[in-house]
């Protein structure tokens, strides 16, 4: 049914406009990336060699998978320079977002042609990145985390239809794009995942310690994201929270690992951490431990209703009357909205 939509979608297009008509490629995107998720990367190599027939002709519609089609130089030269020449225009009309979409096309075409061999893809997507960011108009970094993304997303297809691949090849991959954008979730959780099917050594706490939990001076000295932020401070936690006692997790790891997240400039403030903070003592029992960071948090965030609200939900054995009187207090004197008097 999708590859149907698709056909029919993409010989539609013959009929918009000049400009609309460039993001035609996203449909094309998305139908190889379609077929590459269901493991058909022969059918997904003969569709991609319709890219630039002529779409209200008809030719778009299924392609058989003709071995003699598929391994002829002429079509695949074809395809090529198409795709090359729709990068080029978009990159001249500074339409950066549909650059990265044609050069990971080029990517997908060199993973496809070679036996989905992914070094030479990964060669593919060096030169394709080296291109875009030599000739971007403007920043680069945008398209460059846009670039990596979808790479990262071939990367784990190709490892979850349990073909051959280098775990360094991707590991090496990923610690280049964390060391240049330490706050993106995808390169973040692709790592651990990745690390998780073999357990050979600590690489997620060496990552995050040596690329993530770096200084505000290093980071502004590179170009790259800033690094105090909450997210990598959550990340960390998740992963001290997942790593097993085999690794050396515990109760104190994680601890320490939420002392180290709030002393940062950026998580020092978020309700949302402290909130996990006081939970996570609190679901091991530790009740002193949760009082005592209930008060630490309404002193970080004293706004923050919420938090106040921990102590009466959680805290009503070990605070006693007294104290969750206080609490109540406080939230008059703050002015936060009471809806029932204490």
């Amino acid at each position: 049914m999708a590859k149907t939509v698709f056909a029919k979608a993409i010989r539609m297009s013959a009929t918009l406009d000049g400009m609309v008509r460039h993001d035609m490629v996203l449909l094309w995107r998305s139908r190889i990336t379609n077929l590459l998720n269901a493991g058909q990367t022969t059918f997904a190599l003969a569709q991609l060699l319709g890219f630039g027939l002529d779409e209200s002709s008809g030719a778009t519609e299924e392609r058989s998978c003709n071995a003699s089609d598929i391994g002829a130089t002429t079509t695949r030269l074809r395809l090529r320079n198409a795709l090359t020449a729709g990068r080029d225009r978009m990159l001249s009309l500074s339409l950066i977002t549909l650059a990265v979409y044609y050069s990971e096309l080029l990517v997908i075409l060199d993973y496809l042609v070679n036996g989905t061999l992914l070094q030479t893809a990964d060669n593919s997507f060096r030169e394709n990145l080296h291109f875009l960011t030599k000739n971007a108009a403007t920043s680069h970094r945008n398209l460059e985390v846009l670039f990596r993304q979808s790479f990262a997303k071939l990367f784990y297809i190709h490892i979850t239809h349990k073909r051959p691949y280098s775990p360094s090849t991707f590991r090496s991959f990923l610690t280049e794009s964390i060391a240049a954008f330490p706050q993106n979730t995808i390169f973040l959780s692709l790592y651990a995942w990745n690390e998780s099917r073999f357990r050979i050594d600590d690489r997620v706490r060496g990552i995050m310690r040596e690329l993530v939990f770096t200084t505000k001076q290093h980071t502004e000295e590179e170009d790259r994201e800033p690094t105090d932020s909450i997210i990598p401070q959550v990340f960390a936690i998740y992963t001290d929270l997942n790593r097993g006692v085999a690794h050396g997790s515990n109760c104190n790891a994680v601890r320490g690992t939420f002392e180290r997240a709030l002393q940062s400039e950026g998580a020092a403030y978020s309700a949302t951490l402290w909130k996990l903070y006081f939970l996570f003592e609190y679901a091991n029992h530790e009740m002193n431990r949760a009082k005592d960071v209930f008060y630490r948090a309404v002193r970080a965030c004293p706004w923050v209703k919420e938090l106040y609200l921990l102590a009466f939900e959680h805290l009503g054995d070990t605070m006693g009357h007294r104290e969750l009187r206080g609490v109540y207090e406080m939230m008059v004197e703050r002015e936060l909205r009471i809806r029932v008097a204490l």
